[in-house]
């Protein structure tokens, strides 16, 4: 089809991901998983309120942030602001597993120590600037004037 614009959906881009993960369905994994489409899809701040005040309404208490996603329209945000936005979720689980490298040996005898999230700092930074270039190219943008996720 000439002239179609085509681009890359988040689901597909966000698996791409998996490869750099120690276990993309541990906690950790899905965390960053979690993360990262927070950083490629934007809400809002005046619907967030409208929904959590929604919500608030018919539970009676606060909602979770993520009760009160599920209710929000999600677009994509400017390539410059997804750009960044992926770069300091990358930058965070890195220095995470920074931290956790250098625990002390006593607080990692614990029964419940975290876990890494990612395998290599030299495949996350292959892996980040290919996935970087398409959100470069708009191929994670929604076409101009139509917002396409929920």
């Amino acid at each position: 089809f000439p002239g179609v614009w085509v681009g890359l959906d988040p689901f597909h881009w966000l698996k791409r991901w998996a490869q750099i993960l120690v276990d993309a369905k541990s906690e950790e994994g899905r965390a960053f998983a979690g993360a990262m489409s927070r950083a490629i899809l934007a809400v809002a701040d005046a619907e967030f309120r409208q929904k959590r005040e929604e919500l608030r309404n018919e539970m009676g208490c606060e909602p979770s942030v993520c009760q009160i996603m599920l209710r929000c329209n999600t677009s994509s945000p400017s390539k410059e602001s997804m750009e960044e936005q992926v770069r300091m979720t990358v930058r965070y689980f890195l220095h995470r597993d920074l931290d956790l490298a250098a625990m002390p040996v006593a607080l990692a005898d614990q029964d419940e120590k975290p876990k890494m999230v990612m395998k290599g700092y030299e495949l996350v930074k292959k892996v980040m600037e290919t996935e970087i270039e398409h959100i470069r190219k708009g191929c994670l943008s929604d076409p101009p004037g139509l917002s396409l996720h929920y």
